[in-house]
C-alpha cells in the first residue's frame, strides 16, 4: 500500500483486522493496522491499534506518524521553555503553566519564522560547533538563543551610555551585565552557565570577560 510518511511517499504491507482489545477498551470494538516496511535494507513492523472503525489504514497510520511532531514539541516545551521544571502547587498556577509555556513557544516559532530567520543562522552554528556537520535547519534552542540576543540588543539601544559587562564561556554562550557584576542578574547566570560566589566573584564555566563601553 502507497502511504505518505514524514512528507515521503512510501510503499509498505498492511494487514487491517477487525479485533478487540480487553483492559482498556473492554469489549469495545476495535481494528488492528499492521505494517511492515522492508525498505532502506530492514524489516521493521508496527502494530495500531484504533477505535476508529471508518478511517482507512492509511489514514490511521498517518495520524501514528503525525505524533511525533506533537512529542518534539511537548519534550521543547518540557526542556528548553521550563515547563518540566514548574514547581507550582497552587491549583490556578498549575493549570496555567503549561498552556502558557507553550503558548511562548509559538510566539518563539512565529518571531523565528517571520523576522528572524537567516541563512547563516545554521553555517554559523556548524562553524562554532563542529560536529554538527549534517545540521541543515535551526533548531528552537538556536531560534531562542537568536530571540534572546535580539531582545537583550534592542534594550542596550535604549540606554547608550551603559557600560556593559559581557561573559562569554567556552561554548561561546553571552551573557550581557548591566553596571557592573554585583548586579549579575539571575538569568545572565542560566544563559552562560556560570554561577556566583557570596562573594560575588565568578565561578566556574566562564572564559572570558569583555567590557563595552
Amino acid at each position: 500500500m502507497p502511504v505518505t510518511r514524514y512528507g515521503r511517499p512510501d510503499t509498505v504491507a498492511v494487514a487491517d483486522i477487525g479485533c478487540l482489545s480487553y483492559g482498556a477498551f473492554d469489549k469495545r470494538l476495535g481494528r488492528l493496522v499492521a505494517v511492515t516496511d522492508t525498505g532502506r535494507g530492514k524489516t521493521r513492523q508496527l502494530m495500531l491499534f484504533t477505535t476508529d472503525l471508518t478511517a482507512t489504514a492509511e489514514q490511521v497510520i498517518a495520524r501514528y506518524v503525525a505524533r511525533w511532531s506533537i512529542e518534539v514539541a511537548i519534550g521543547t516545551a518540557k526542556g528548553s521553555m521550563g515547563v518540566g521544571q514548574a514547581r507550582n502547587r497552587v491549583p490556578a498556577a498549575v493549570k496555567r503553566t503549561v498552556p502558557f509555556g507553550t503558548l511562548t513557544m509559538s510566539l518563539a516559532y512565529l518571531w523565528y519564522t517571520l523576522h528572524g530567520h537567516h541563512p547563516a543562522d545554521v553555517t554559523d552554528r556548524r562553524a562554532a560547533q563542529l560536529w554538527y556537520t549534517t545540521k541543515t535547519e535551526p533548531s528552537f534552542d538556536d531560534m531562542l538563543a537568536k530571540l534572546r540576543r535580539t531582545i537583550i540588543a534592542a534594550d542596550l539601544r535604549r540606554k547608550p551610555n551603559l557600560t556593559i559587562y559581557v561573559l562569554v564561556d567556552a561554548r561561546n554562550r553571552i551573557c550581557p551585565v548591566s553596571t557592573n557584576l554585583t548586579t549579575l542578574p539571575h538569568w545572565a547566570s542560566t544563559i552562560c552557565g556560570t554561577r556566583l560566589g557570596p562573594d560575588r566573584e565568578l565561578r566556574g564555566g566562564v572564559d572570558r570577560l569583555i567590557v563595552w563601553l
